[in-house]
Formats: structure tokens, C-alpha cells, sequence
């Protein structure tokens, strides 16, 4: 189990500290060198509160993640329906679809009730969807549907992206690990979006499920097991 210090080198060895900070450094020393109008000011400013929201975002990423490995994350669990939360989030995220010019479509969505952290799932369904919009080209199309996948529930979010390099593949759920660091970073990636999200599919008795073919497209899978009649009865 690795603490949030521990990580630290990792943190500042992938420039994910360094990059932000060396920006607002930069800002803040020019913008000081000579007398500027108003707008430039406050677009010195609009730069520099956005590398401030992508710390504020490592921040809580991290302590996500110290914490779940020190065992300090509260234990939630309640009956919900899957395929609702997973209707909730694409309906939120289809103005961000929109923006981009990219397709987001509720397919089928069978009844898939689960026991399970609402928010912590929430937050699983938002960074899937994100990255299909980030990395999915404008024309691009993206699916939500939710079905029985074996003996477990799945929301599968599947798009017509840029795809993942099968050599990426092994890899994508390792803290920090980045496909492409240049393309991430412009998207607002940390490389922690998607070891986040199995550590809570994993806290539930699920996991995630990564197909990816590069050029062609990729499909998340988020796996659950289904809510059992004697637990259901018990609510």
C-alpha cells in the first residue's frame, strides 16, 4: 500500500505538478514585467485559474485514492437501478457531446438493479463518458446502454474514438500511466481517471472491462454484481 507521499516523485516525475505550476509561474512573471491593459489581465488570469483547477483536480484524485488504499473510504451500499444513473449521466454529459459535434445516444437499457455507492458509481459513469467525448473526433458517435453481461449487470459505453494501441492495453489502469502524455494533458488527463474507477468497481464486487482497437474505437465496460432478492427484501 503506497501513501499519499509516497507518490510524490511519481507526481512531479510525470510533469503533472510540474507543467501546471511551471504555467502559473510563467503567467504571473510576465504579466508583473510591464503595465498591461485590463484584458490582458484578466485572460493572464483565466489562464491561470485553469491550471489551478487541474491541481485542485490531482488533489482530490490523489486523497481519492490514499485514502481507498488506507481503507478510510465510508462502506455505502443501497439498492438503486444502474441503467437510471447510467440514463442520469449521459443526459448530463449530452450538452458536452454537443459542444464537440460528437453523437451521445442512450441505446437499450434493461432494468439492472444493483446494491451499491450512488456517487461513487456516478463518478465512474462521468470519467467513462469524458474520456469517450475527449478522445472521440467531431462526427464521432457514442453509445450508453446497460444489459446483463454473464452473471453481472454492465453499463457498456461503447465510441467511434481514436482508439487505444494494444500495447497501451496492459497498462491503462496503472496509476499515473498516460497513452499519449502530450494528449492527455491537453484533454486534462492525470492518468488516474481509470485506476480510480476500478478501485471503486472492484469495492463493489465488479470491475472494469477495457476493448479498444486503435483508429477504430473503444468500448468501456463497467461490471456489477446484480442485486440479490434476499437483499432486496431486506431494504
Amino acid at each position: 500500500t503506497r501513501s499519499l507521499c509516497d507518490w510524490s516523485s511519481d507526481v512531479c516525475s510525470s510533469d503533472l505538478l510540474r507543467t501546471p505550476l511551471a504555467v502559473l509561474r510563467s503567467e504571473a512573471e510576465v504579466a508583473l514585467r510591464s503595465p498591461r491593459e485590463p484584458e490582458q489581465y484578466r485572460q493572464v488570469l483565466e489562464t491561470m485559474l485553469e491550471e489551478v483547477e487541474r491541481l485542485a483536480r490531482l488533489a482530490d484524485q490523489l486523497l481519492f485514492l490514499s485514502r481507498k488504499d488506507a481503507g478510510l473510504i465510508p462502506r455505502v451500499r443501497e439498492p438503486l437501478e444502474l441503467q437510471k444513473l447510467a440514463e442520469d449521466v449521459a443526459e448530463l454529459m449530452h450538452l458536452v457531446a454537443e459542444a464537440k459535434s460528437v453523437t451521445l445516444r442512450v441505446e437499450h437499457l434493461a432494468s439492472c438493479p444493483v446494491r451499491a455507492d450512488e456517487d461513487q458509481l456516478r463518478r465512474v459513469l462521468f470519467n467513462l463518458v469524458d474520456n469517450a467525448i475527449k478522445f472521440t473526433p467531431r462526427g464521432g458517435t457514442i453509445s450508453v446502454r446497460c444489459e446483463p453481461v454473464g452473471d453481472q449487470f454492465g453499463v457498456i459505453i461503447t465510441d467511434t474514438g481514436i482508439g487505444i494501441g494494444s500495447e497501451h492495453l496492459p497498462h491503462i489502469f496503472e496509476r499515473f500511466y498516460r497513452v499519449d502524455p502530450s494528449r492527455s494533458s491537453e484533454a486534462g488527463g492525470t492518468g488516474l481517471g481509470l485506476a480510480i474507477g476500478r478501485a471503486i468497481a472492484e469495492a463493489h464486487g465488479g470491475s472494469i472491462r477495457i476493448e479498444s482497437t486503435a483508429g477504430v474505437g473503444t468500448a468501456a465496460t463497467l461490471l456489477l454484481p446484480p442485486l440479490s432478492p434476499t437483499a432486496a427484501s431486506d431494504t
